[in-house]
């Protein structure tokens, strides 16, 4: 396993720290870690348009060795679709509660997307915005938590703009048509979504019908946020399911 190299891609209010919990718990593994840190896309860039860049900044890290991609939520929309337009230069893609196409009404959540953020103007009206968004039906009880507290307290009013970008640029509504039953190399996909996030359960039961050569797995007792909620489980079911 001396060649093997994670690359992590956090979700959209997160940053390259977001996954040192579940890095901890695999330090005794001779993985090599990685924290990209996501530049927001420029101002013309699309979805498709912004995976190159992705790329090139993966590429800047000069790895040597198989690289496993790992990505929560936008993230894990990412790190699929760097699989998907590059599939020889990576090697497993792990996907941690993160849908590959649209299952909504396109328009609606275009629009919700949008929309969000636009009425936060100061610090406090920040904090509660991202108490509501982490109250949403997807993280469950996870606002109870102690990793919901330190996740509020790390976010900061004056990334705002970036969030935004985030939002608007990189929603799944931006993400190309693909036909997820076309993929070749499906055993190189693991999906693992938190037993409590009824959407991404229920998603993840279309895509066993769709990859059934893929691996899916479910960790109970956390919802979408596993990665804070469960990380020691998870890196366990990272641990037990690369291929070396």
């Amino acid at each position: 396993m001396d060649n093997i190299h994670h690359v992590y891609l956090h979700g959209l209010l997160g940053d390259h720290t977001e996954f040192d919990q579940v890095i901890d718990y695999l330090q005794e593994s001779k993985i090599k870690h990685h924290r990209l840190k996501i530049e927001p896309p420029k101002q013309e860039e699309n979805f498709k348009q912004f995976i190159p860049r992705i790329l090139a900044q993966i590429k800047n890290l000069q790895i040597k060795g198989k690289i496993n991609l790992i990505g929560f939520s936008m993230g894990g929309r990412l790190a699929f679709y760097l699989k998907y337009y590059y599939p020889t230069y990576f090697n497993q893609v792990i996907i941690l509660s993160a849908q590959m196409i649209c299952h909504e009404d396109k328009a609606s959540r275009k629009k919700v997307d949008r929309a969000r953020l636009d009425d936060v103007n100061n610090e406090a009206e920040f904090k509660e915005w991202a108490k509501n968004f982490f109250m949403m039906d997807i993280y469950g009880s996870f606002y109870q938590t102690s990793a919901c507290h330190q996740k509020i307290d790390s976010l900061r009013y004056s990334d705002l703009a970036r969030y935004q970008i985030f939002f608007n640029q990189l929603s799944v509504t931006q993400q190309p048509e693909i036909e997820l039953n076309s993929i070749t190399w499906q055993n190189q996909m693991i999906f693992i979504s938190g037993k409590l996030d009824e959407k991404y359960s229920n998603l993840a039961e279309n895509y066993q019908q769709l990859l059934p050569n893929a691996q899916f797995h479910q960790i109970d007792d956390c919802a979408h946020a596993l990665h804070l909620e469960r990380p020691k489980r998870l890196a366990e079911i990272i641990k037990a399911s690369i291929s070396v």
